[in-house]
């Protein structure tokens, strides 16, 4: 499994890198406003992944899934694809017919005329439905533990997609061209997967191309779980967008891009959590699948402080350099001093939001829905009038505050319930050791050498420089005092994965 936490890991770093490259060109050829409709084209995107409705995580399960011969994971595939051409056709539907309405009522444009958005939100239309059914076959292949394939294929759609996209734009500094073109890129991307998928189910090229079929007897087997994935899919996706709909509506467009930028930034957090996560979730489902208890709470206890001492000694430098670590980002002072005073509640939230994917693949790798449903629902019971709210009297910042404060809560509870019922741990190993003493290193560390080090002096690359040496610091520091100098090398090297 290593293999694949490192394919993972080049491929979120990948993803952050290609944030920090291209976002600074985006803006920089289209200007910040057209940079903001393309930031909302993000939240099309993932207010649209609900229809998703957990059937790429069931795929991956039943992939995973130690209890299924082939011919029946076959069969649950054609069945669950059947229900995604559905999806795709309904999601491309409902973005086109409800373009005018966004471009018209609801965004809060300048410079951009409303007639143009409403083309664009379009073309992103059928982009977004395409990119669907590629995350779908994308989780195929994660179930079947072939991640490095998945990871080829994402940097080669990110590098022909994101990348690529900036010859066109240097010459025409289109907005049209640039939607065009990212619609096209993922067409194709979607193509080569979907033969490749095709090749590595049927081992026969010319068994590639079914009929779209419906197995009830699958539809018996994976619908109480699937059905615990939907309601988990859709009250994530509306947590994780409740934010920018607020912004998009409430202030704006140009609020809704600083907001993102620094939505960006923090999410590079996820360049730590989601590989491990990723790669751990089959292998953790075999093992409690397979009735192998003790190894799955040995993996979770060893990923576990690895992880939470990773994201928080990145999330403490996010928070302390925010303004800084934007200003070497875009080159653009005036753009970070706008937009730093959302980093330092993001991080917050989204460190304990990535802690939160290892309890959340344990309930998954058991079937086991109903913490994350009745957490997900109260959740939105606090969102849902604390953004709007927040967002009037605050701006960004208070659409920050309430998404690290939400995400804070949801995590030590839900950590408590996974752990309750599945792993058994103290609440001493549970939350002093995993996280409370991870926390207090990485902020003391960050907080006594911010205050040492004037880093407001130098140039960009010294800049980036002196806070990654100080990101090594807080590392080392918390590997040797919770990890111990004599097991880093075998913590990190010789893990058995």
């Amino acid at each position: 499994m290593k293999k694949n936490i490192i394919a993972n890991f080049i491929g979120r770093f990948w993803s952050v890198l290609s944030n920090f490259i291209f976002i600074p060109l985006y803006i920089s050829f289209l200007g910040l406003e057209s940079y903001s409709i393309i930031s909302f084209t993000f939240v099309i995107n993932g207010i649209l992944a609900l229809m998703d409705g957990g059937l790429t995580s069931t795929l991956s399960r039943e992939f995973a899934s130690n209890q299924n011969s082939w011919q029946e994971k076959i069969k649950t595939f054609r069945t669950l694809e059947t229900f995604y051409f559905l999806i795709l056709i309904f999601a491309i539907s409902i973005i086109i017919f409800g373009s005018n309405f966004v471009a018209y009522e609801w965004l809060n444009l300048e410079n951009i005329s409303p007639k143009e958005v409403s083309i664009y939100i379009k073309i992103i239309g059928v982009e977004v439905g395409f990119r669907l059914i590629g995350r779908f076959y994308l989780g195929a292949f994660i179930g079947l533990e072939k991640q490095v394939k998945a990871n080829i294929y994402e940097i080669s759609w990110g590098v022909l997609r994101n990348g690529l996209v900036l010859i066109p734009l240097f010459f025409t500094h289109s907005l049209k061209v640039f939607f065009i073109w990212q619609t096209i890129s993922t067409i194709l991307y979607v193509l080569v997967i979907k033969l490749d998928i095709g090749k590595v189910l049927y081992k026969n090229i010319t068994s590639i191309f079914k009929k779209p079929i419906i197995e009830i007897k699958v539809l018996k087997n994976i619908w109480k779980f699937a059905g615990g994935m939907m309601l988990i899919s859709i009250v994530a996706g509306l947590n994780g967008q409740m934010d920018k709909i607020a912004l998009s509506k409430l202030l704006s467009i140009e609020a809704l891009g600083l907001y993102t930028l620094a939505y960006a930034l923090t999410n590079g957090l996820n360049m730590v959590s989601s590989p491990v996560t990723t790669a751990i979730l089959p292998r953790m489902t075999a093992l409690f699948t397979g009735g192998k208890n003790n190894e799955a709470l040995v993996l979770f206890n060893k990923s576990f402080i690895l992880l939470s001492i990773f994201i928080f000694s990145l999330a403490a430098s996010m928070m302390f350099f925010s303004k800084e670590l934007l200003w070497v980002w875009t080159n653009n002072m005036d753009l970070a001093e706008r937009a730093h005073v959302n980093v330092f509640w993001l991080a917050i939230g989204m460190a304990f939001l990535g802690i939160s994917n290892l309890p959340f693949n344990v309930a998954i790798a058991n079937g086991y829905t109903r913490y994350n449903n009745l957490l997900g629902i109260v959740s939105l019971v606090i969102t849902m009038p604390g953004y709007w709210i927040l967002t009037k009297l605050y701006e960004g910042v208070g659409a920050a505050f309430t998404f690290s404060f939400v995400q804070v809560i949801i995590t030590v509870v839900f950590l408590y319930l996974v752990n309750r019922r599945f792993l058994k741990l103290t609440l001493k190993k549970l939350y002093i050791n995993n996280i409370i003493v991870p926390i207090t290193i990485s902020f003391t560390v960050t907080f006594f050498l911010s205050n040492i080090i004037d880093i407001g002096n130098f140039n960009r690359p010294v800049t980036l420089i002196l806070i990654g040496g100080i990101i090594f610091v807080s590392l080392f520091i918390n590997m040797a005092l919770l990890v111990g100098m004599k097991d880093i090398r075998k913590e990190l090297f010789n893990l058995k994965l």
